[in-house]
């Protein structure tokens, strides 16, 4: 059985990664810091939240609206990201009763401030800092969620059917504009003319 002799470079590193794990770990507790141990880098939550994503410029270009979850759990929630301050903040306060732990999957947001997003087959309406109100429910998932250029309407697919609703009056009900027949067919994408 032969033995390969580690490299002088080799036994220098996990050298200098054994002492700094020996620093660190106490000094981060002595700080009131938790330690990072080995098991708690590969756990959940991860230490540095979920990544962001589902990135939108709000129709006024200074603001950046994202879902998030800092704190590395699954269900996201919505924030704006200023140009102007540098500032992110989340921006849904809570989600109305009738959503339970409803998993936020696309967002949108107007240039008068207003939010649209959509979560577990149901598409919601945020204003302000009051709670979110639904527009329409639907079976299964939203998806592919994007404003006309005038911000007065918004398309959306459900299940490969293309849906459109007036954003003017929180009343009006969402209309179905292409159905498909066959299962098979279905709109994968479309877009503004």
């Amino acid at each position: 059985m032969s033995h390969k002799r580690k490299s002088p470079i080799r036994i220098f590193f996990i050298m200098l990664v054994v002492l700094c794990s020996c620093y660190i770990g106490p000094a981060a507790a002595e700080n009131g810091e938790t330690a990072w141990s080995l098991e708690r880098l590969y756990s959940d939550p991860p230490l540095l939240g979920s990544p962001p994503g589902q990135f939108h410029w709000c129709g006024d270009n200074r603001r950046l609206a994202f879902l998030w979850n800092e704190k590395g759990e699954a269900t996201p929630s919505i924030w704006l990201y200023s140009t102007a301050t540098g500032s992110k903040q989340p921006v849904v306060p809570g989600m109305p009763a009738e959503a339970g732990q409803s998993v936020i999957n696309e967002v949108r947001c107007l240039a008068d401030g207003r939010i649209i997003f959509a979560g577990d087959g149901r598409l919601y309406l945020a204003a302000g800092n009051a709670r979110p109100v639904m527009l329409q429910e639907h079976v299964s998932g939203i998806s592919r969620l994007s404003l006309s250029p005038d911000q007065h309407l918004l398309a959306y697919l459900v299940d490969g059917q293309l849906w459109i609703r007036s954003l003017g009056d929180r009343k009006a009900e969402s209309r179905r504009l292409v159905s498909t027949v066959h299962e098979r067919v279905s709109v994968e994408s479309y877009r503004w003319s």
